[in-house]
Order: structure tokens, then sequence, then C-alpha cells
């Protein structure tokens, strides 16, 4: 498969079931693209993949690698224990480098006690990112119709190989999550 060309990506199976569960909840596809291509998207229109850091190159070129939808957070800065679920009351949620948007009382996010950690499985939280102090990480893979446990398992797998080439302390937990 050509990673760059949108359009196939947007038809693979993975990305098509987060297609899928985005229209489940009433958003647009338009407005609201999977992870990975817009991911594309973007790396099209600077004309490079951003370097952010590490750790986050290293999960975002395996979202590329896998078309999974990969959150990483500062697990210091999560409060008590990370509820998946669908929001239940409309709220805000304030993305990675960007201003405000609406929650709706349907949207699936992940959550903490004290607010959203990444909304649709397409934008991560402001107040979990990574930082020049953070010392322990959580990688989140939310899956869809056409996700397989394993295929996510080995996606984390790649990224603690990845992880540990830089880091030869790591150390690294893979958990599955029914939800």
């Amino acid at each position: 498969m050509g990673i760059c060309d949108v359009d196939e990506v947007l038809n693979n199976p993975i990305t098509q079931g987060y297609a899928d569960l985005l229209q489940s909840v009433g958003r647009s596809i338009k407005k609201y693209p999977p992870t990975v291509p817009a991911f594309i998207r973007n790396i099209q229109r600077r004309g490079s993949m951003p370097h952010i850091n590490s750790v986050i190159d290293i999960y975002n070129v395996e979202s590329l690698h896998s078309l999974l939808a990969i959150g990483g957070h500062d697990l210091d800065k999560i409060d008590g224990q990370i509820e998946f679920t669908v929001n239940k009351e409309a709220g805000v949620f304030l993305p990675i480098s960007s201003t405000e948007k609406h929650v709706a009382e349907t949207d699936y996010v992940y959550r903490d006690p004290k607010g959203i950690i990444a909304w649709l499985g397409v934008r991560d939280g402001e107040n979990y990112k990574f930082d020049d102090g953070t010392k322990n990480a959580i990688f989140i893979i939310q899956g869809n119709a056409n996700t397989s446990v394993e295929i996510r398992v080995e996606a984390l797998k790649r990224i603690q190989s990845d992880l540990a080439e830089c880091m030869p302390r790591l150390e690294f937990e893979i958990q599955v999550i029914e939800g």
C-alpha cells in the first residue's frame, strides 16, 4: 500500500472501521477524519513529518505503519482510573495545540475524573500531553470492528522495541481492556 495515498488509506478496512465509529455517533468524517488520514494530510501540507520528540515520533511512525489510532499521554498527569465511555453529557474538550471543541453527549471518549484525555479517537488532550518532564507514558490503541487484539498488541510490541533502543532501562507493560 502506498502510505501517502490518502484514498487508499481511507479505503483500508482498519481506517474504515474508525470512520464507521465516527459516523455511528453522527460525526462527519470530512470534518473529523480518522487519525491516520488526517495525519497523512498534515504531513503532505507540511512537506515532512513533524518532529516533536523521540517518544511521539516513535508512536506516530507506528500509527502510519499500522493505520491504528494511537494515543500517547503522560501517565503522571492522569488522575485515577481511565474510563472508556460515551460522554453522556455535552461539554468541551481542549485538544493539543488547538482551541476548545464541543463534545456531544453521544461522542465516545476516554477520560479520568478531571477531564477528557482523548476524544473520538482522533484528538488527544492538551492537559495530558507529553512534555520535557514526562517520565511515565501510556499508549492507548483504540480498536474498532476491523482491528483484532493481536493487531493492536503487535503495534504496542513494535513501540516497545523502538523505545527500548533509546531507553535501555525501559519498563513496558501491555494490558488489553475489553470495552
